[in-house]
């Protein structure tokens, strides 16, 4: 059986249940230039080695709902994030956290999210990519903590 780690401890930042708001960039290829609203929780899986999260983002007439694990692969060094959601998407991020900023890294989107003192709150910025070479801005979202 694993270890939990230091890395384990610092993925409790995201628990609980947040409201998210912000909008859509006008370069996004769905629901550009809209509002966003919606919620999003974080839980720990049984045994606190991984985060199961899920989604509920209303972009204008779209939804955006998903789920994801989020953990520490001691293996690998590295932290993750296995997103799934309504739009047929299966998409895997290398996460790294720096100076409060974390990291997602993915092929075809990337983002920064940044949690403030407290972890109470937290902006977000995405960016997109058809090849992984050439970023446009996606959205800009917020979030604030309910619980």
């Amino acid at each position: 059986m694993r270890t939990l780690t230091r890395e384990h401890a610092q993925l409790a930042m995201f628990l609980g249940t947040w409201h998210i708001e912000g909008s859509n960039a006008p370069t996004a290829p769905r629901g550009a230039d809209v509002e966003v609203n919606g919620d999003r929780s974080y839980t720990w899986l049984t045994g606190e080695f991984f985060l199961f999260g899920r989604w509920n983002h209303r972009a204008g007439h779209d939804s955006h709902i998903g789920t994801s694990v989020i953990g520490w692969d001691p293996d690998r060094r590295s932290f993750f994030a296995h997103n799934y959601d309504n739009l047929g998407y299966a998409r895997e991020y290398t996460l790294s956290l720096h100076a409060g900023v974390w990291t997602f890294a993915g092929r075809f989107e990337r983002a920064s999210l940044t949690f403030s003192e407290t972890h109470r709150s937290f902006t977000e910025r995405w960016e997109i990519s058809k090849d992984s070479v050439s970023w446009r801005p996606l959205c800009e979202l917020r979030g604030t903590k309910l619980d």
